[in-house]
């Protein structure tokens, strides 16, 4: 998941209270499975697999922003 606000990148790892992290930057993605580039999260049918999942290697290579100057 992309925090722009507070540029950081978060690696959402199931099963370790990764939702309460996401809702204390404000975002729930818990009921919304849709597709977000702009957070990196939701579900993308073509990876077949919630985004913000991934690995911070994933989140680099799949994303089409320059966020080199990120927390991670």
């Amino acid at each position: 998941m992309i925090i722009h606000e507070h540029k950081a990148i978060f690696v959402h790892i199931p099963k370790t209270a990764g939702t309460s992290i996401e809702c204390l930057f404000g975002i729930n993605v818990s009921d919304d499975i849709t597709l977000n580039q702009n957070t990196f999260t939701g579900w993308d049918g073509y990876k077949q697999m919630y985004i913000q999942h991934c690995s911070i290697q994933q989140i680099l290579d799949w994303s089409m922003m320059d966020l080199s100057n990120y927390i991670r």
